[in-house]
């Protein structure tokens, strides 16, 4: 009831600040609505009166203090799609092996589509939008993690358009970072426009705000509302809520790009989003390019080899402040790339950067300043003590802000709180320094930074917000803080902030908290002797991870910080734990086929499973589809891998084909040895070789040459395996797009279906390939006949004839043919309602393929007719003969709405007991979003569906995703991405029920906590 309450509560204010919002924009629409756009002069002097306050900011300082200009800062914006259009794409995407992994955050967005980017010239182009129409967009959503270079973003939209991009669409961008508003006194747009960007003189300023006004009101300017998760509004006072009302003006200006970080967004404040998208770092191309520009040859080299031996570090480098940093430390660099810890590397990238600083704050040894050369001189031992007191404040800062609801910025109250708290405890005396004098030095430091200098100088320091480089170091610091009490032996108790045991009770209650996940990794990285094995003491110990998986990929991350100082008979002991952990994952999931999750995590050591492929023959196929997800993998692998391709089994040799392909970049001596298995006698083979050479990025000329000529071979299957390969290279020479037009009509299907294939991989067809694919839907051979269905369903529009073929089509008396053509369907998010009611009609079909592909077409579309959530309800209950397929696909369906009625949730729970495994994976799946109920719903369940549920979906997603669960005080504690949730208090009998159930399955399994 009081949740109820305070729901009301909160949109009666909402209603209040809406009505404000439109009274004081009615009141601007009346100023200027029979105002003309401005004059040429006037908008002349608009552009140079901006161009003259943006010139001091337009480029990156990099952590050296050297400037960098824009054109070097590469900005990737990927598409976050809705969820029905993410969940039909996802099975089809490959991963794209331009990407780097990315390591994980609280603040990751999960529909992200990597392989959806946009240009950024291309942004306002015309496209699908979240509506499902197409048009250019007005209002665009950019989320972004801390660091990943969502500020770059607005200065390379004002530097685009003030060297002539869009001009013919804007008369000006404005940059306008949401947390200053509160610092300028007007609440009107006129006022604030007059109030920051002109003010030289104020019948100049005036005149130039009123002309900016008028053109905003006629969509002739963009606005570029910077940081909307941070700008806190009190909607208890009358400041706050003028404040929240003016807020709600400017994000309903007629074209807004607004940025957030994903952590703090407050969506109720949104208005309606055309285009979401998130900022996702660099692509390899742009790591290569950054490195060429900023280093030296010779330096150029050793990073990037530092870079492609340690997996590790491909997840970091895609964050551009930190790929600086590297390249900063790269004489520094460890030349054990591969054995690198994250702990290590941070080590080493501080250090590196306390020496540039104790050089700027003039520290001294012996009461002399120390010069630059003597710095660079000093061991890490005599660094760490040179700079102790920067290290032990920004350690306390750091640790503060992330137990503050991991916060991330700090004023200058905050910074002279945190300090003060240390001066306190007594921990600054022997230095002499009081909270102010503190406060200049970690100013100086490279690890504070404020935007706001970038943003408006005329700022205070006072009024400024300052900032870790990067939340990484953030968690590093906070390490090393934590680190510090952990210690088996401890300084006096008055110079400490905690004792060891409240540390050691702190990492209890946290240690599952997917907030603090990097600073564990980096804690395990910094502990040593007896506390480093008390910290692995508190992981094992209680409270428990009841599901398991969870407690693994916490387990194993942090065993790898600090596998090579802990015990070798503890580290022994915990890789059989881990393993033993997989095997079971890999025994609920029934399947060889089918990998292990928590294997794929990049923390899990890929030795541990090329050592288990060589002693476990019956789950062998497992790993190496294991090692197939895997972004990247060791030399090791990639050897064992390579002699598995001259191996007997064929589930092995295709698994590691398909592994092997996932590299984007293969030695030469495989690439010769898979060209030459294209003329081999068996189809598997070369259908496998041709699989990998397909997914490698670029292949060699003299390779793409070879398969040209192949297309003309006597011999069909060298043919088809030649277009095969051809047909994933985006940009092929003009002779083989000819050839392959000319082999749709080639007597063997197979080439007429590659050559359909092949087609469709080129980013535009020609209008007269498009017609003689529409003809090859009428082939005589279904195969052929899928390929182009295939090819044409992935093109962005077709004709409402084409449609109506389609639909036709899902009655051909072949059912591979009804499956592509009901895919070709399912790609068009928004069907005409006559074809969605027909495709209704036809889940009553006599024949279960049509049925399951119906489902799959009306479960992609992108409104969801309540008709057709009814109807697919009851295609769960599907009982024909060949109904598992409408059933799982009825399922799966179902799964891509973020909520469901009670009966649907029934019903799936239902179907987790299905005697038919397609039919518990697609529940499965479907129960995907559904976790808090699933856990929250335990208490209800009987022994044998707490089972089910257990094993069936909690256990395996928490393999591969955040999700935790232990009983604290009477109640569920429930740990998923977007941080903790309890329960309303249980009875200890169901809480007994649930923790022996989910023992009982553990010691089923071998497995004993």
């Amino acid at each position: 009831m009081e949740q109820k309450i305070q729901s009301i509560g909160s949109e009666v204010k909402g209603a209040i600040d809406q009505i404000g919002a439109d009274i004081q924009q009615l009141k601007a629409d009346t100023r200027v609505t029979s105002a003309s756009l401005p004059s040429q002069s006037s908008l002349e002097d608009i552009q140079s009166a901006l161009k003259t306050y943006y010139a001091p900011y337009l480029f990156i300082l990099r952590v050296s203090r050297d400037e960098l200009d824009l054109e070097t800062c590469f900005v990737n914006l990927a598409i976050v799609e809705a969820p029905a259009q993410r969940e039909k794409e996802k099975q089809d995407l490959k991963e794209q092996a331009a990407v780097f992994h990315r390591i994980p955050s609280f603040e990751a967005i999960e529909r992200a589509n990597m392989q959806s980017s946009i240009p950024l010239e291309q942004l306002f182009n015309k496209r699908k939008l979240r509506d499902g129409k197409k048009n250019a967009p007005k209002t665009i959503l950019v989320q972004g993690r801390a660091g990943i270079g969502k500020t770059t973003l607005c200065k390379k939209l004002v530097h685009a358009h003030q060297t002539g991009l869009w001009r013919d669409r804007f008369d000006a961008v404005l940059w306008l970072p949401l947390r200053q508003l509160k610092a300028f006194k007007s609440r009107t747009l006129e006022g604030l426009l007059r109030e920051k960007f002109f003010t030289q003189g104020l019948g100049k300023g005036n005149s130039l705000a009123h002309a900016l006004e008028t053109s905003a009101q006629k969509g002739r300017v963009l606005f570029i509302l910077d940081g909307l998760d941070e700008i806190v509004t009190d909607t208890e006072c009358d400041e706050g809520i003028a404040l929240r009302s003016f807020l709600r003006i400017l994000l309903r200006q007629q074209h807004v790009i607004i940025t957030s970080r994903p952590s703090g967004l407050d969506r109720s404040l949104l208005p309606s989003i055309d285009l979401e998208l998130e900022t996702v770092g660099f692509h390899q191309q742009n790591v290569k390019d950054f490195l060429v520009k900023v280093l030296k040859p010779e330096a150029v080299r050793t990073v990037q080899n530092f870079i492609q031996q340690a997996p590790l570090i491909q997840g970091l480098v895609n964050i551009p402040v930190q790929l600086d940093v590297i390249c900063f430390s790269w004489d520094s660099l460890p030349m054990d790339g591969p054995t690198i810890t994250m702990t290590g590397l941070y080590q080493m990238m501080v250090r590196k950067l306390w020496c540039k600083d104790a050089l700027r704050l003039k520290k001294t040894a012996g009461g002399m300043v120390l010069k630059e050369r003597e710095i660079n001189k000093l061991v890490p031992k005599q660094i760490d003590a040179l700079m102790a007191t920067e290290l032990q404040h920004l350690g306390y800062l750091a640790f503060k802000g992330m137990k503050n609801n991991h916060q991330i910025e700090f004023d200058e109250d905050a910074l002279l709180s945190a300090f003060g708290d240390l001066t306190e405890c007594g921990a600054t005396d022997k230095i002499g320094l009081l909270p102010p004098q503190l406060l200049g030095i970690m100013k100086q430091t490279s690890f504070l930074h404020t935007a706001d200098a970038d943003l408006d100088a005329s700022k205070s320091d006072s009024q400024q917000a300052w900032y870790f480089l990067h939340l990484t170091f953030q968690e590093y610091f906070a390490a090393t803080w934590i680190a510090q009490h952990l210690q088996v032996k401890q300084p006096h108790s008055s110079t400490r902030m905690m004792t060891v045991e409240q540390a050691k009770a702190f990492v209890q209650e946290h240690k599952y908290n997917p907030q603090y996940e990097v600073m564990w990794w980096m804690v395990a990285g910094l502990l040593d002797g007896e506390a480093l094995e008390a910290f692995f003491d508190l992981l094992q110990g209680s409270p428990r991870d009841l599901i398991g998986g969870r407690h693994q990929q916490v387990l194993v991350s942090c065993l790898n910080e600090a596998r090579d100082r802990l015990d070798p008979m503890v580290v022994t002991r915990l890789d059989a734990e881990l393993m033993k952990w997989l095997h079971f994952e890999i025994q609920t999931r029934h399947s060889k086929h089918e990998r292990s999750m928590l294997g794929c995590q990049t923390s899990f050591p890929d030795a541990l499973l090329v050592e288990s492929l060589g002693s476990v023959c019956s789950w062998k196929t497992n790993l190496v589809h294991t090692l197939e997800a895997r972004s990247t993998l060791s030399e090791l692998a990639i050897q064992f891998l390579v002699s598995a391709l001259k191996g007997k089994d064929a589930d092995v040799w295709y698994s590691a084909a398909a592994a092997l392909g996932k590299q984007s970049t293969l030695p030469v001596s495989a690439i010769q040895s898979l060209i030459g298995a294209l003329k081999d006698e068996v189809e598997g083979v070369r259908e496998s070789a041709a699989s990998v050479l397909c997914n490698q990025s670029t292949l060699p000329e003299s390779a793409i040459q070879s398969l040209v000529d192949a297309l003309k071979d006597e011999d069909p299957d060298i043919r088809a395996s030649a277009a095969s390969v051809l047909y994933n290279q985006s940009k092929l020479p003009e002779s083989a797009i000819q050839s392959f037009i000319g082999a749709l009509q080639d007597e063997d299907w197979r080439v007429r279906r590659s050559a359909a294939s092949a087609l469709g991989s080129q980013s535009t067809l020609s209008e007269s390939a498009i017609q003689s694919l529409i003809g090859v839907l009428k082939d005589e051979d279904a195969d052929v006949m899928v390929s182009a269905a295939s090819v044409l369903g992935s093109q962005s529009t077709l004709s409402e004839s084409a449609i109506q073929s389609f639909v036709g089509a899902l009655k051909h008396e072949d059912a591979d043919v009804r499956y592509s053509v009901s895919s070709a369907l399912g790609n068009r998010s928004t069907l005409p309602e006559s074809t969605i009611q027909s495709l209704i009609g036809a889940l009553k079909d006599e024949d279960a393929d049509v049925r399951q592909s119906t489902v799959s077409v009306l479960g992609n579309q992108s409104t969801f007719p309540e008709s057709a959530i009814q109807s697919i309800i009851g295609a769960l209950k599907d009982e024909d003969a060949d109904g598992a397929y409408v059933r799982g696909s009825a399922a799966l369906a179902l799964g891509k709405q973020s909520t469901l009625p009670e009966s649907a949730i029934q019903s799936l729970i239902g179907g987790l007991k299905d005697e038919d495994a397609y039919v518990r994976d697609s529940v499965t799946g479907a129960l995907h979003n559904q976790r808090y109920s699933l856990c929250i719903a335990l208490p209800r369940l009987t022994e044998d569906e707490i089972v089910c549920v257990y094993k069936s979906h909690l256990f395996l997603y928490s393999c591969r995703r955040v999700l935790s669960l232990h009983v604290q005080d009477k109640r569920l504690c429930l740990y998923t991405e977007q941080g903790l949730v309890r329960s309303e208090p249980i009875e200890s009998d169901k809480e007994k029920i649930i923790t022996s159930t989910f023992e009982a399955v553990q010691h089923e399994a071998g497995i004993h906590a």
